[in-house]
């Protein structure tokens, strides 16, 4: 659209002049028809009513036709203010005279002239405050009874992302792997929602997978992680050439002594020395004590907790053991009576260095599927006047196997064994020793009562 054209020599009398505003006027309005009409076919486009011509590849969103809707706004206001600026502009050119003299009389009225043709209905201004309430009508009487609407759509039932292993109803919701939602059309669908957001027989779309949002700032660049391993040595590479040969180097050591010469004849025995004084008694050399454990006939069975941790242990002599003691802590109490007294106590200082023992089951078990039962031994100390003892940890010794739940009896006599030799820990002379016996249950850990044999033995120096 171009701009009105002056011609190039006008005749700049005060009518001309009135008359070529009038005309720019009139073409200012020529343009602000064809901008209101394109504002008007931009809506068209976005809703996809333009005879003949295709709407955009996706359809508009509620969020886009709004923000369509506030930028024709924004133009239809911007135009009503311009038009209102060149009506004035038309009213002061209107009134003009053509040729501005002194004032004459006032002349008679005139003829009135007929009446204008009606202008086009102006912008709509924007809507102005509510106003008060009206009195109340009288009710208008009851129409007549409208016809039954469609049914409206059935409650959905969300269940979340599609699984193809998953039975669904008649109106479940389901996300598809594209991310659309979809809602089954039929109790059972056999088929998979669609890929495009489309109707089957078993699907109908429901909401459209929003669009993909701008991406987000770069974070800042992380701590550094931690040094990896050295990798392994690359293969030699291939030797170099030869240096020049270096200065003489300084004179070796001197070489070993050679080999003793032929032993000679035997000389005439000399006389018979003086008897030399004794020398000091030397230290005494080390000593090693071996303490012998075995069980005897079964008692009660010690038990664990629904964590497979032990509840309970049995004290081992030779060839006997205690009833089952409830552990407390990190230790136990002796209790009174027969069938607990099985310790014994240390003549001397001495250090633990190692234990071994075996263990069987009496007869056949068969623990749980899973389950991982290790039978062990510790040893525990009290001070000389105590019935209260403390597990020496450093002593624990599990066996190197373990007895493993298949859902099957395992034979009895199956039996473990195991060893620690790194044990170094110095008992002091007095202190009472228990010679401790459990097990545990691990990976699928339960709360049992179980009966094993224990024997073996205890290195002390």
């Amino acid at each position: 659209m171009s701009l009105p054209k002056f011609p190039d020599n006008p005749d700049l009398t005060r009518e001309n002049v009135i008359n070529q505003i009038i005309s720019s006027i009139a073409m200012e309005e020529l343009g602000l028809s064809h901008i209101i009409n394109a504002e008007g076919e931009k809506l068209q486009y976005a809703l996809g009513t333009i005879e003949g011509v295709s709407g955009p590849t996706e359809p508009a969103t509620i969020e886009d036709l709004l923000k369509l809707n506030a930028s024709v706004r924004d133009t239809l206001n911007s135009t009503m203010q311009n038009q209102m600026f060149l009506k004035a502009k038309m009213q002061n050119a209107l009134t003009s005279a053509v040729l501005q003299g002194p004032m004459g009389p006032e002349g008679p009225q005139g003829v009135a002239g007929a009446q204008g043709i009606q202008g086009i209905q102006g912008i709509q201004g924007p809507e102005g405050a509510q106003g008060p309430q009206g009195v109340t009508g009288p009710e208008g009487p009851r129409g007549p009874q409208g016809e039954r609407g469609a049914n409206g759509f059935a409650g959905i039932t969300v269940r979340g992302n599609y699984d193809p292993n998953a039975t669904y109803n008649t109106n479940d919701y389901v996300i598809s792997a594209e991310g659309n939602g979809f809602v089954a059309r039929v109790d059972d669908p056999t088929s998979a929602p669609p890929t495009d957001f489309v109707t089957t027989d078993d699907w109908a779309p429901f909401v459209a997978r929003g669009a993909r949002g701008m991406q987000g700032v770069t974070g800042d660049q992380g701590p550094a992680g931690a040094a990896g391993p050295v990798g392994p040595a690359g293969p030699q590479g291939p030797m170099g050439e030869q240096g020049p040969a270096g200065s003489a180097g300084a004179t070796g050591a001197t070489g070993a002594t050679g080999a003793t010469g032929a032993t000679g004849n035997t000389g005439a025995t000399g006389a018979t020395g003086n008897t030399g004084t004794t020398g000091p008694t030397g230290n005494s050399g080390a000593s090693a004590i071996v303490i012998p454990f075995a069980t005897g006939d079964e008692t009660s069975a010690p038990r664990t907790n629904a964590a497979g941790a032990p509840l309970d242990i049995q004290i081992v002599s030779f060839g006997d053991r205690s009833s089952r003691i409830a552990l407390s802590g990190n230790g136990f109490t002796l209790p009174t009576g027969n069938g607990v007294q099985y310790t014994f106590s240390m003549p001397r200082q001495a250090t633990v260095q190692s234990i071994y023992f075996t263990s069987s089951n009496w007869s056949a078990f068969a623990p749980i599927n899973g389950a991982i039962v290790t039978p062990f031994v510790v040893l525990a100390t009290a001070p000389a006047n105590s019935q209260t003892f403390t597990f020496l940890n450093n002593t624990e010794t599990l066996a190197s196997t373990s007895w493993i739940g298949t859902g099957s009896l395992l034979p009895a006599n199956t039996t473990l064994s195991g060893s620690r030799t790194d044990i170094n820990v110095m008992i002091s002379a007095g202190m009472r020793i228990a010679i401790c016996c459990a097990y545990r249950i691990t990976g699928n850990p339960s709360a049992m009562e179980y009966f094993f044999y224990y024997s073996g033995g205890i290195l002390f120096s």
